[in-house]
């Protein structure tokens, strides 16, 4: 089961970096399309800039928290949500990267990304392989509800207490970069 899970969760990190990539790319040779995805998002999460510290956390951690519960639960369905999951996060990653690495630099970049990142990331992979690990049994015709069992604590012992742990970097850190 420990290699199972494994596996599945090295598949949902190389979707993600795929994913990056390519949008990153979409991004280079569509730059109108590009910043017209990126304003949209903005109009819709304009009311962050209004939120203090511990109100942008608890957003944070609270949506972070659904999205990864939402991936992983989901995934007894095929794994394909789990799937898709990363594929949207890792486009919208690389089109953000390429519409501000002029103007933030490797550097800027970076520190915007890597404090939280570094722990959130591997989180929503690990959730997102989970996922399709359990889509995978689904499909095996396994007996469910001990894998489910199984990955929904360690959902809650691991995977929770990161995000909480990014969330508290990208609400109270991330912005003294800004």
């Amino acid at each position: 089961m420990k290699k199972e899970i494994f596996y599945c969760t090295i598949i949902s990190a190389i979707v993600f970096v795929v994913s990056s990539v390519l949008g990153y790319f979409y991004a280079t040779s569509n730059p109108g399309i590009a910043m017209e995805i990126f304003s949209e998002m903005g109009e819709d999460l304009s009311f962050i800039k209004d939120l203090n510290s511990f109100e942008l956390f608890a957003l944070i951690f609270a949506n972070n928290s659904f999205s990864m519960f939402f991936a992983l639960i989901t995934g007894v369905a095929f794994g394909v949500i789990p799937f898709l999951f990363m594929v949207i996060n890792g486009g919208i990653l690389g089109i953000v990267v390429s519409l501000f690495i002029d103007t933030a630099g490797v550097k800027g970049i970076f520190l915007l990304l890597a404090p939280h990142g570094i722990i959130e990331l591997p989180a929503a992979m690990m959730a997102s392989g989970l996922g399709i690990f359990l889509g995978y049994n689904f499909i095996k015709q396994k007996e469910m509800k001990p894998l489910v069992k199984k990955v929904l604590i360690f959902f809650v012992k691991v995977i929770i207490p990161l995000v909480f742990i990014a969330a508290l970097i990208e609400s109270f850190i991330t912005p003294l970069f800004i």
